[in-house]
């Protein structure tokens, strides 16, 4: 036995976690639970203090309409901040 040398075989030195994928392309462990969720919408209230200025809607998985405190329609968005921002502008918070 000679001392600084490991027991380690080549082939376990030469994988890596980083370099080789560990689940193949196809298996992406989706669990049906992932594929079909559910839905639900949302609606808030936007407030800066007691003052209302608007509210927004969750109206599918990734998009979001946004109403000022007079009920139009202000647009919909792809993200809520975008729909946030949208609501204080029309509430005169440039």
């Amino acid at each position: 036995m000679q001392l600084g040398k490991l027991g380690v075989s080549k082939a376990s030195q030469a994988v890596s976690c980083k370099t080789k994928r560990k689940r193949s392309k196809a298996d992406q462990r989706v669990t049906p639970r992932k594929q079909n969720a559910d839905f639900e919408p949302l609606e808030h209230s936007v407030y800066v203090g007691r003052r209302f200025l608007g509210r927004y809607e969750r109206v599918s998985v990734k998009r979001y309409a946004a109403f000022d405190e007079s009920g139009r329609r202000l647009g919909g968005f792809g993200k809520r901040a975008a729909a946030l921002v949208a609501i204080d502008r029309a509430g005169g918070n440039a």
